[in-house]
């Protein structure tokens, strides 16, 4: 009898190895933890985004439209940029109180990977827009702390588009009635 349970015991752990084996093959087939999807960056920009518009009780609806999407090995260097950006229009909404639209999007043209962040915010004034991308260069000023903000975001992003991905940024924005960041990458340095 004693021999009859160690058999038993024995087919089973075969069989808890040949399922586990399985299902590690599965796993690392179908999931690729150095990549992902951007359809899943931009979830994690929409859950991340929603939970800061909360604390601050800001009222602001996000709108993603992603056309192509694609997995890729940059996707924290993307976050970077797309939330830098949503931040951004984020306070300049808040700061003109009022509520607001941020549409993120993106699409494949041409072999170009082309991301819009677009806000109905307060806009950029004609008289700052030349200089919102240089190091050091900032028009937002905290007035309960008297804090002011440094002025490296929007040049990190400018530095990341342009030198890590051979990409280029630009920037349209009608002041009082909203901006427009267009980044177009090459699809073949993020995918």
């Amino acid at each position: 009898m004693s021999l009859a349970i160690a058999r038993d015991v024995h087919e089973i752990k075969k069989d808890y190895i040949r399922i586990i084996q399985g299902i590690e093959q599965e796993i690392t087939e179908e999931y690729d933890e150095k990549r992902m999807s951007f359809q899943d960056i931009l979830k994690i920009l929409e859950a991340t985004t929603y939970h800061l518009l909360e604390e601050k009780n800001v009222r602001i609806h996000l709108e993603f439209q992603c056309d192509d999407d694609f997995m890729t090995e940059e996707h924290y260097e993307l976050m970077a940029i797309l939330k830098n950006i949503v931040n951004n229009a984020i306070e300049a909404i808040d700061g003109a109180k009022k509520n607001g639209n941020i549409q993120i999007s993106e699409q494949l043209i041409d072999g170009i990977y082309e991301f819009r962040i677009k806000d109905n915010g307060p806009g950029i004034s004609p008289r700052h827009l030349p200089n919102i991308f240089k190091m050091g260069y900032s028009t937002k000023f905290d007035y309960k702390t008297g804090n002011i903000y440094r002025g490296v975001g929007l040049y990190g992003v400018k530095a990341t588009v342009e030198e890590e991905f051979g990409g280029s940024i630009s920037v349209s924005s009608v002041f009082g009635d909203g901006t427009q960041f267009t980044i177009k990458i090459p699809a073949e340095a993020i995918s």
